[in-house]
């Protein structure tokens, strides 16, 4: 019977686990991903966005939809919320692997990869 209630609880848990980045859930697409942190010109927040992988993705386009990461009920995480994003992404089973420093222009930033936890 606990055997049963634990698979019951991995299940529920499991399906609603989402990290939504350009309408795909990452959890089920990736083993790893990259999120930058870049600091907007005239602005004392980080715009936050994500590489999945993409042929897409734009480094200078960190302001667009399809770049931004999104929890399981569709929240957009919002410049400044990097704090939040580490602990849903560590909730949801990620865990950092490295992290590095990048400019474009004048901005520099952060660019962090996330890669699945072992389990």
């Amino acid at each position: 019977m606990k055997k049963i209630f634990l698979l019951f609880l991995f299940v529920t848990i499991g399906a609603k686990a989402q990290v939504v980045v350009n309408g795909e859930n990452l959890n089920e697409k990736v083993t790893m991903f990259e999120v930058y942190l870049m600091a907007k010109p005239f602005s004392t927040k980080q715009s936050i966005f994500a590489n999945s992988g993409s042929n897409n993705f734009k480094l200078h386009n960190y302001d667009t939809k399809k770049q931004s990461i999104y929890n399981a009920d569709g929240k957009k995480f919002e410049k400044g919320e990097y704090l939040n994003l580490y602990n849903y992404l560590v909730e949801q089973g990620w865990e950092e692997a490295t992290t590095r420093q990048v400019t474009l222009g004048n901005n520099e930033g952060s660019c962090i990869i996330f890669k699945r936890k072992k389990a």
